[in-house]
């Protein structure tokens, strides 16, 4: 059985390009035949060559759904795995339909947002099998679509992220001149949806003299020219005056490209700045999994994030703690995103921060992160996964599909 794979490239170092190494790297593992189409990999620079075989979209291709129809054609595969956002699910799957090549496919889908769109929805009709990334997910694609949907979830390579020893830890806050700082850290893309200024306006309210030691560390591109949505993030914490309470990394010109995960002793990278942080704060309006909080837990960081009543608190459970949600609010596709207050944030830091002082608080809650992020494992996920796509090809996919 050949397997063919769409998601971002596993060259990349964010969001579905970690997902799609891990499963690429689990599915080699496995003794598995694989081949990759890796959107957006012209983006992501030279790479060491991978021991799977990883197709670049031709030039010229956007993220790469034109390539499809090619990658079909000289690469064969016996079954297809889509993983991506579920609108992005819809486009790959229009692409392969209009390609003509009949090959059966499982869409691995996030769905950021309820109701999903009516349109993007449909990918998990046109696929042969539909699988979410969390329960919520599933829930809500079957209520609307009335088809059966599995839900399995994707998960954190715990040999990158994990609690460091605190000499190590020490070490490289010293790197990062978080000395003396109470680090409250945030990773995600400069995009409308990740609400960044949320955190500098609740930074600006934090004023107490015990507070001005808080730092703010925001993961991701001060600016990007407003694409996505995004913020001048920069030039809105010098207008709020705090400009030398807020942090950015060096070296991050590409955000879909990102940092190295572990970086160099010089160079701490992502995994290595999760562990050294003091609480992880996200005011997401929308998250389809939430890969950064679950990357946050299973490096042993108090997590915070809004009562989304989806897939964040899905994704953390007992080990989150959760912001009530100032406003509920329709975007242009129909769905309702969430957003918590400025005040509530504020007020939020200032309670974590409190609580976690007492060394029994916690020891408490380093012990529910690591128990909830224990539940996520990537050779899990794999054989979860590889399971579902042998049974399409057993049954001759949908509607007695059959190779040839």
């Amino acid at each position: 059985m050949r397997i063919g794979i769409i998601s971002d490239s596993p060259a990349l170092t964010t969001g579905y390009g970690v997902e799609t190494r891990n499963l690429c790297d689990e599915f080699h593992r496995m003794g598995a035949d694989l081949v990759c189409l890796g959107l957006h990999q012209r983006l992501s620079g030279p790479e060491k060559k991978l021991p799977y075989k990883v197709v670049v979209p031709h030039a010229g291709s956007g993220p790469g759904f034109s390539s499809i129809d090619a990658f079909l054609v000289e690469n064969k595969p016996d079954v297809l795995l889509v993983d991506h956002a579920l609108h992005t699910c819809r486009l790959v799957l229009d692409a392969v339909r209009e390609s003509g090549v009949r090959v059966p496919t499982l869409a691995w889908y996030t769905m950021e947002g309820l109701p999903p769109y009516k349109e993007w929805l449909r990918a998990v009709v046109l696929a042969d099998k539909a699988v979410s990334h969390n329960r919520t997910g599933a829930l809500e694609a079957h209520r609307l679509a009335q088809i059966p949907i599995l839900w399995i979830p994707a998960a954190v390579d715990h040999s990158l992220f994990y609690p460091r020893p605190p000499e190590e830890r020490q070490r490289i806050r010293e790197i990062l001149g978080w000395t003396d700082k109470h680090v409250v850290m945030f990773l995600g893309k400069n995009m409308w949806s990740k609400q960044q200024a949320l955190l500098l306006e609740a930074l600006s309210l934090l004023k107490r003299r015990d507070e001005k030691d808080i730092l703010l560390y925001l993961h991701c591109k001060p600016f990007e020219q407003f694409r996505e949505g995004g913020w001048d993030l920069a030039d809105i914490a010098e207008r709020l005056r705090i400009r030398h309470r807020v942090q950015f990394p060096t070296g991050l010109t590409n955000q879909r490209r990102g940092l190295p995960v572990l970086g160099t002793d010089e160079f701490p990278g992502v995994a290595k700045r999760y562990a050294a942080a003091d609480i992880f704060c996200s005011a997401s309006s929308v998250e389809g999994f939430g890969l950064a909080l679950l990357e946050a837990m299973a490096s042993g960081l108090p997590v915070i994030h809004p009562d989304d009543g989806g897939a964040m608190n899905e994704m953390a459970d007992d080990a989150g703690w959760r912001l009530p949600v100032h406003d509920k609010y329709l975007i242009a596709w129909g769905c309702y995103y969430v957003k918590p207050s400025p005040k509530t944030v504020a007020k939020a830091l200032r309670e974590v921060r409190q609580h976690i002082a007492d060394p029994d608080n916690m020891t408490d809650w380093k012990f529910r992160l690591k128990r909830r992020a224990a539940a996520y494992q990537w050779p899990e996920v794999a054989r979860a996964l590889h399971r579902e796509l042998k049974k399409m090809i057993s049954k001759g996919g949908k509607g007695g599909w059959k190779k040839g």
